[in-house]
């Protein structure tokens, strides 16, 4: 069912006004660019201006914003080689999206299903709806298991190793995936994602979030094995 944007506009004022009301929300930082974010390690570009997110609940003006978050991760110094990011995006909608779970991955990722355990690059993935349900998806981590494992129990090759010596898994930690438990699926959609990079890169890496005219709020949880690169945020789209 379409809504008008009266409708909207008072449901968008809604959510705006509870979130205020429970929390410290608050507009992103402009920064001049991204070398003047010095404490924060994650931050957000539109067309015109780059934001620092110093704020766990940030209000995001959706003119500014009108189809998509532009995200940036600033990479930080690790003992770690490598850095690896696991991106839960919880959007919730004013109507009913077509797929409840999307599945997103960055380059650089391996994955061994070959006889002699050979671990191969595997291509980027982009919003890739997973055709099971809520509670399939849930079952298939509530045990431990390899990216091969998982790509059996989701019937998608998606989990992978972020380095071709198989070091460091995506599914290390199988209860990070499952979703939570007060999430309405029926007004809402999680995106996740797998990105990697070297973590003492000067490289800044994107990542990005659809914003559908029916987006309300975003719910983001970041996962590291570096631990300043972990988090969570509440983006209140108005």
């Amino acid at each position: 069912m379409k809504h008008s944007s009266a409708a909207l506009g008072l449901m968008a004022a809604l959510w705006l006004s509870s979130a205020h009301a429970q929390e410290n929300c608050a507009r992103p930082t402009p920064v001049d660019s991204l070398g003047d974010i010095k404490f924060n390690y994650l931050a957000l570009k539109s067309p015109h201006n780059t934001y620092a997110i110093d704020n766990h609940c940030i209000l995001i003006n959706r003119r500014e914003f009108p189809k998509i978050l532009s995200f940036v991760v600033l990479p930080v110094g690790s003992s770690s080689t490598t850095a690896a990011l696991y991106i839960k995006s919880y959007r919730t909608f004013s109507n009913s999206p077509p797929y409840r779970i999307k599945l997103s991955r960055g380059d650089g990722w391996y994955l061994s299903d070959s006889s002699d355990g050979t671990a191969t690059a595997q291509n980027r993935l982009d919003d890739k709806p997973y055709t099971g349900t809520i509670q399939d998806w849930n079952a298939a981590y509530s045990t431990a298991g390899t990216p091969l494992d998982f790509k059996d129990r989701l019937k998608i090759r998606w989990h992978a190793y972020a380095d071709d010596q198989k070091t460091m898994s995506s599914t290390d930690d199988p209860t990070y995936w499952t979703t939570k438990a007060d999430f309405d699926f029926s007004h809402g959609t999680l995106t996740a994602y797998l990105l990697r990079f070297p973590s003492n890169s000067q490289t800044p890496i994107p990542f990005n979030i659809y914003l559908q005219d029916e987006v309300l709020r975003v719910d983001l949880i970041l996962n590291s094995n570096v631990e300043a690169l972990a988090g969570e945020y509440k983006f209140i789209i108005h």
